[in-house]
């Protein structure tokens, strides 16, 4: 009865703190800094209506996760309110709190006074069971890996992480000086991180041609996040199932020819990603190679190339390198909003290719996978006898891969999918010049944002040991939003704004800080007056730094960095407001949730 009249109150508490509009101000790196006033779930889904696990924080309450007794659990069915999720009702809890009032007052527990010596007694056991609990659930960890490192020939039949033969380097050392706030990946890799599938040929270095698999995409036809989204769908794709990647050729990418110099204006994915990091666990080629070493071998793809047919007419005119592959590989509808593709490689029983578990009631992950009536594409030995298999980049959405690779690509393994997860971030982010350029930045930025205050720049002394920001309560800092305006498709979201500082401008202290910086297509600055009119004064890429003065800092800058850098520079805000369905603002708050541990 103590634990019910516990709760009852705890749960009125809570619901005072629901009633504010929590959601839509926790969207931002509030999720990922401390923030007074703000306390951390352990786990997400106990909080499932607040963005990444975050929870309001009362002095009050000593606990938010808490466990129903079967009296309070009756109460809560009978009032259809059985799982505590949703914003609960008054009613729900004048419920409870009549139900509370009913039953009789608690004993109070009698606690035994420890002496100082019983106390430091305590305290060592309770130290020692946690190393215990420690070394225990490493062991299981250690034990659970070199199951999955032994391949089918061993003692189990598991083939699910095969990186205890791969030799990669410990680290990557920067090319130029990044500002440590804005790392987000991790600096020491460990041997899990050269995760290699167990498609991939054990004799990866020396395996013949005709023997490899491939993978084929062409660069999305949007702009750089569109094109960034489906290639690492591609790269991850072709990274699963063990097979060679071949680069798209270079060429002119849809926006990204803002430089004065011509050739900056040819784009390829090796001018964007470092791509050192991942070829130590996949393999790739260019285009060149595949066309004139794999597309001539007879009988190998549908359609070969003929041995004196001019190689270099696929690589001016690219559609007909398009329309080649689309004859020659092997590709279906993709369909991402219709399905997704699963990997099953990890299983103890026999055979490389697996069953899944398909049952939504108990299989959360896969539950997620399959709303919206999406189905399950098992990559079976069918579509892994495949040589060669395309990915188109048109506009047919039935066969156009834009889509994130998290939420295409799906493992029955959760170890492995993390894996995954983190091979995307340690190893699939943007080239160190394009940090090191945002560095220079957003170092400008805190300098200025200290100038307008009385908060001195944030110091790697005073770094915060999860997040290795600074605390933005005390340090200088700055809000940012990103404002898409240009050939941006969604009109709806085309608001005036006039509109957005009132939709805005009310999850902005001005305590704070007072600099607002804004990333935008729009070319007329004057729309932006309704923002200078607040509290706040507003600044613009071109506030700080121009292409000349880049260049001196950065001799690998580009202008069509641009777009990048300022994707650092937002993510790296006390708080940022987006704009809704845009793949620019969506990379920024992927960002954003990536700054979570020490680096």
């Amino acid at each position: 009865m103590y634990i019910a009249v516990g709760l009852t109150i705890s749960l009125f508490i809570l619901s005072m703190y629901y009633s504010h509009d929590f959601g839509s101000v926790v969207k931002d790196k509030l999720s990922m800094r401390p923030v007074e006033g703000m306390k951390f779930a352990s786990n997400p889904e106990s909080s499932p209506n607040l963005v990444a696990g975050v929870i309001p924080y009362h002095p009050s309450l000593n606990s938010v996760t808490v466990e129903k007794p079967a009296a309070i659990q009756s109460v809560l069915q009978q009032r259809k309110f059985p799982s505590m999720k949703g914003t609960a009702s008054s009613a729900d809890f004048q419920a409870l709190m009549e139900f509370a009032a009913t039953q009789p007052n608690p004993t109070p527990i009698q606690r035994k006074k420890l002496t100082p010596e019983e106390k430091e007694a305590e305290k060592l056991k309770r130290q020692q069971m946690r190393k215990e609990q420690a070394k225990k659930l490493e062991e299981e960890r250690s034990q659970s890996r070199m199951n999955d490192h032994k391949d089918k020939d061993g003692d189990s039949n598991s083939v699910a992480v095969a990186a205890s033969s791969v030799t990669c380097q410990k680290s990557f050392e920067p090319t130029c000086k990044i500002y440590p706030y804005i790392r987000f990946w991790n600096k020491q890799f460990y041997s899990e991180d050269c995760y290699e599938s167990p498609l991939r040929p054990a004799n990866k270095h020396n395996t013949p041609l005709h023997q490899q698999k491939y993978v084929v995409f062409e660069p999305d036809r949007g702009g750089w996040n569109n094109i960034r989204m489906a290639a690492e769908t591609a790269i991850i794709f072709a990274h699963a199932s063990g097979r060679t990647l071949v680069l798209p050729a270079a060429a002119r990418w849809y926006l990204l020819d803002k430089s004065k110099n011509a050739t900056d204006n040819i784009s390829s994915f090796s001018k964007f990603f470092d791509l050192r990091r991942l070829k130590e666990s996949m393999t790739m080629i260019t285009t060149e190679d595949f066309l004139q070493n794999v597309a001539t071998i007879p009988g190998f793809m549908k359609k070969p190339i003929q041995p004196n047919e001019d190689i270099s007419s696929y690589l001016k005119r690219l559609q007909k390198l398009w329309d080649y592959y689309e004859a020659a590989c092997y590709t279906e509808e993709w369909e991402p909003g219709k399905q997704f593709i699963g990997f099953n490689l990890s299983l103890t029983n026999p055979g490389l290719y697996g069953t899944f578990d398909t049952n939504p009631h108990t299989n959360k992950r896969y539950r997620a996978m399959v709303a919206h009536g999406r189905k399950l594409r098992p990559y079976d030995e069918q579509l892994h006898s495949q040589p060669v298999i395309y990915f188109p980049g048109d506009y047919r959405n039935t066969h156009r891969i834009l889509t994130h690779f998290y939420s295409y690509l799906y493992w029955e393994d959760p170890h492995v999918e993390r894996i995954y997860r983190r091979i995307v971030r340690d190893r699939l982010h943007y080239h160190d010049s394009i940090f090191c350029a945002a560095s220079v930045l957003v170092h400008a930025i805190h300098a200025d944002a200290s100038h307008m205050s009385d908060k001195p720049i944030q110091s790697i002394k005073k770094a915060h040991r999860l997040t290795l920001g600074g605390n933005t309560n005390e340090d200088a800092t700055y809000f940012a939003m990103h404002i898409r305006r240009g050939d941006f498709q969604y009109r709806e979201t085309k608001l005036s704004a006039q509109e957005i500082v009132d939709n805005t401008f009310h999850l902005l202290d001005p305590n704070i800080t007072k600099l607002l910086y804004i990333s935008t297509d729009e070319q007329d600055k004057s729309f932006f007056e309704p923002f200078t009119k607040g509290p706040f004064t507003v600044k613009f890429l071109k506030n700080y730094l121009n292409e000349d003065q880049m260049k001196q800092i950065v001799p690998d800058f580009s202008m069509n960095h641009i777009g990048m850098i300022e994707q650092v520079v937002c993510a790296n805000a006390h708080t940022f407001i987006g704009t809704p369905f845009s793949t620019f603002t969506g990379y920024i708050t992927r960002m954003r949730g990536k700054y979570l541990g020490p680096k």
